[in-house]
């Protein structure tokens, strides 16, 4: 029960980073396409909208935790990969509105956030299987 719990909570918390992305689509794909990582900047905000929802959405049905954890770790494994190549440079045309998925200037900060994530899920998974 507490575990259903925490994963609503984590579920709702995806969800509305997922909905802010969606509002402002436009101002994510400039962010990611200063990036400079793929050239098709548009398949990749589609995939890490969509893989955010299907999170999201898995973490509140709490249907399957093991689904959660390899859609999380595509995710997150996605922006880690981003902010590790990007370490350091500054991003002027990012607005500053996607947290530590996206930020202007990508810090140690920003990857360990965007790891701990991953983790959090994965301990997640590990309680309901003990219990």
């Amino acid at each position: 029960m507490v575990v259903h719990g925490i994963s609503i909570l984590i579920g709702l918390y995806f969800l509305k980073n997922s909905v802010g992305k969606t509002r402002k689509i436009f101002d994510f794909y400039i962010a990611l396409e200063e990036y400079s990582i793929v050239s098709e900047t548009k398949i990749l905000v589609s995939f890490l909208v969509s893989l955010e929802v299907m999170l999201a959405l898995s973490l509140i049905s709490n249907l399957n935790l093991l689904f959660s954890i390899v859609v999380c770790t595509l995710l997150h494994g996605t922006y880690i990969w981003m902010l590790f190549v990007n370490l350091g440079k500054s991003h002027q045309k990012n607005c500053g509105c996607f947290g530590s998925n996206v930020p202007p200037k990508p810090s140690l900060v920003h990857f360990a956030y965007n790891l701990s994530m991953c983790i959090l899920v994965i301990l997640l998974y590990a309680i309901e299987v003990r219990m």
